[in-house]
Order: C-alpha cells, then sequence, then structure tokens
C-alpha cells in the first residue's frame, strides 16, 4: 500500500508537470483571450480572463521546480514562435532571415538563436518603424510606449496589447515570490506608464504625495485598506518615507517593491525602516518587460516563460556561466514589434548555484541604472525618471544618446 501511494503521487506530480508544460508552451491561449479582448465587457472575456489566469497561475507554481531542460524545451517552442511570426509578418526579420538563410522551423536548440546578429537599441532607433512593426496588425493591438532614456538612448516602441495581460500574470507572480499572503491588497503608487498594474491594486501618481489633501486620502486608504502590498519607484518610495516622519503618520507596509533606477542598501535600509516593511525589486526594461523577479532569498530570478536571456561578450559570443557580460534578450510575448537578440543596454552575470528559496530557475546578478530627482524652491520633489520619459516621447526621434 506504501509503495502504491508512492506511485499515486509520482504519477500525480509528472502529470500536473506535463500540463504546466502544455499550458506554459502553448501561444494559442493567449492569442484566443486577446481575441476576445474586442469583447471586454462580456461575459466571455470575462470567463476567459479568469480561465486563463488560474491555467497560467497553475503552470507557473507547477514551473518551480522544472528542470533546466524542461524550460529548454519551453522556450525552443516559444522560440519557433516568435521567430516564425517574424519571418513571416515582420519586413526587418524577413529581410534579415532570407539574407542570413536562417529558418525558424530548423531551430533545433537554443544557441541556434546565436546565428541570427545581436541588436541594439540605437540600431533600431535608426531603422523605419514601419519595417519592424508586423504587417496587417489588428489597430487595437497597437499600445504606444517609450523608454524612459535612463541607459542614455531613449526610443518610442510598440507594446502588443495581449502581453499586457501576460506581464500582469507576471506582477502576481511576482507577489508569490516574495511570500505575499493570497489576496494581499496592493497599493500603487506612481509607475503609470506601466500599464499591466491597472488590475492589480489600488493606483496613485507620484504627484499625488505633493498634494496635502490627496496625501491625506491616501493615508486614509492605508488604514482602512491595511495594505499588504506597495509598489513604486525608489524616488517615490524616498518621498513616501519623507511624508511618513513629517506627517507624523502611523501605519506599516509588509512588502515594498519597487520598479525602475537602481537603490544602495543604506537606501533599501532606510524605506525599510520608516515603512516598515522588508523591501524587494525586479529587474526588466520597458521592451521586454520582467527579466528576473526577486525572490523571499533576495536573488533574482530569470523569467523564462516571458524571455529568453543570453549573456555575451564584446564580440557578441557567449560567455562562459558566471562571467560577466552585455544581457541580450529574446521576448516573447510582443507580436506587435518583437524584440529578438536585443541588447538592453545593461550588463550581468548568469549564477550555476541553486537559490535557497528552492525555485530551480536561473539566478541573475547585474547593475542597475540610475536616478534621482529636481528639488524645487517650494520643497517639492519631481522625479528625473518623469523628465526623461516625456523627453523620451516627445523627442525620442532627435536623441542620438
Amino acid at each position: 500500500d506504501y509503495c502504491s501511494r508512492i506511485k499515486y503521487r509520482v504519477e500525480t506530480y509528472d502529470m500536473r508537470c506535463l500540463i504546466a508544460k502544455k499550458i506554459l508552451r502553448t501561444p494559442t491561449l493567449r492569442n484566443v483571450l486577446d481575441y476576445h479582448n474586442q469583447l471586454a465587457f462580456s461575459s466571455t472575456y470575462t470567463y476567459l480572463s479568469k480561465l486563463y489566469t488560474a491555467m497560467l497561475t497553475f503552470a507557473l507554481i507547477e514551473s518551480d521546480h522544472f528542470s533546466q531542460k524542461t524550460w529548454d524545451d519551453i522556450q525552443l517552442q516559444k522560440l519557433r514562435h516568435i521567430l516564425s511570426h517574424a519571418e513571416k509578418r515582420v519586413q526587418f526579420w524577413r529581410d534579415l532571415f532570407n539574407s542570413l538563410g536562417f529558418n525558424p522551423d530548423r531551430l533545433k536548440k537554443l544557441t541556434d538563436l546565436q546565428s541570427i546578429p545581436v541588436i541594439t537599441r540605437q540600431e533600431v532607433k535608426r531603422m523605419s518603424q514601419r519595417k519592424l512593426i508586423t504587417d496587417k496588425i489588428e489597430f487595437n493591438r497597437l499600445v504606444p510606449n517609450a523608454t524612459s532614456g535612463s541607459t542614455g538612448e531613449p526610443f518610442r516602441f510598440y507594446q502588443d496589447r495581449s502581453e499586457l495581460y501576460s506581464r500582469y500574470i507576471t506582477a502576481m507572480e511576482e507577489l508569490r515570490y516574495i511570500n505575499a499572503p493570497q489576496g494581499a491588497s496592493v497599493l500603487i503608487i506612481g509607475l503609470q506608464t506601466h500599464l499591466y498594474l491597472n488590475r492589480l491594486g489600488e493606483r496613485y501618481r507620484e504627484l499625488d504625495l505633493e498634494d496635502s489633501l490627496k496625501r491625506r486620502l491616501i493615508y486614509s486608504r492605508i488604514y482602512r485598506n491595511k495594505f499588504g502590498v506597495l509598489i513604486s519607484s525608489p524616488v517615490t518610495l524616498e518621498r513616501l518615507a519623507y511624508f511618513k516622519e513629517r506627517d507624523r503618520v502611523d501605519y506599516r507596509i509588509d512588502a515594498i517593491l519597487y520598479r525602475g533606477e537602481g537603490l544602495t542598501k543604506s537606501r533599501i535600509a532606510d524605506i525599510s525602516r520608516i515603512l516598515g516593511g522588508t523591501v524587494f525589486s525586479s529587474y526588466g526594461t520597458r521592451e521586454c518587460s520582467m527579466i528576473a523577479l526577486q525572490c523571499s532569498s533576495k536573488k533574482n530570478h530569470l523569467v523564462p516563460w516571458m524571455n529568453y536571456v543570453e549573456i555575451v561578450d564584446e564580440k557578441s559570443q557567449p560567455v562562459l556561466p558566471g562571467q560577466e557580460g552585455r544581457i541580450i534578450v529574446t521576448y516573447f510575448e510582443n507580436e506587435v514589434m518583437p524584440f529578438i537578440r536585443y541588447d538592453i543596454g545593461d550588463r550581468g552575470r548568469l549564477n550555476e548555484q541553486k537559490c535557497s528559496c528552492g525555485r530551480s530557475t536561473q539566478t541573475i546578478e547585474f547593475t542597475g541604472r540610475g536616478g534621482g530627482v529636481i528639488v524645487l524652491s517650494s520643497g517639492k520633489q519631481v522625479s528625473l525618471f518623469a523628465f526623461s520619459t516625456f523627453i523620451a516621447k516627445n523627442f525620442s526621434s532627435t536623441i542620438t544618446k
């Protein structure tokens, strides 16, 4: 009986892993949901949305202990899909693949991707966007966005509306990675261009902190909702901490997540001491979404269901495990304007050691991006991140570096 129970558990676990792998490999689920996105207020959309969320959540929980071979199989399938789409429907990639004699259907292993040259942000900026956008794409799928310019080269691009849902699912995974209680209330301040956060929690602008009446409203909502998680940018977190001390209000938020520019250990310690919670970060770009999620052990785990990450040297050749190099990303989710072997402008290294949190996904170490604030004579502070975003949106075509 004991052996039978063990066998049943093993078979059940294998079946769960097989189902999870199928879900993560299949891009058509997202396409079905996107089709019904045109009926956003219909019962059909609501049902499909809940079903898709439940299926992906199940699959990602099961994926915590996937082997590297399993992830390689999933990523190979996703690579074939986005490469095949790019070849058939995007002029730039079609012309490039033809000149290289590259056939996405013949992709046998992940390293075959190295036959495609690395492309930089500066190179993308010089190209005609018409050649980079999918032919005859549904207009409602184009979501205009722009990089903040924190790495020096801002430019405008298009997201795929259907990818916003994948980004939302990954944001929910971020909460699970830091062991936030299931169903925890989420407060988001700032990060207005992060559209996928809209459905994750209650949102306020960073400038709302500078208005005493709106700040009191935020305080009242914190007291009433007892938010378990706060998501914001480093500059806004520091501003919130400043006002908490100045206004002498007493509240605590258990988990604090920040996006954007990096934070030093001393700044993290100050924010944690004043706001009362543990501070976590994530790593990503506007173009390629999340690249790494920080777990409860403070290690940055790759997000292999969203993108494929390579580390290369200055000649675009792969480096040995543990060696530092340029971070190159192929993003699976944007069919409107695919980013393939894209140099995001940062450097990092992949680690071989397993994380103490128990997850099997690789971890990455990287260098963050800097930021700052402008202090007005009135004492108000405005994030340079806001200025760089405005400049990127309005003057990206005239800025070279």
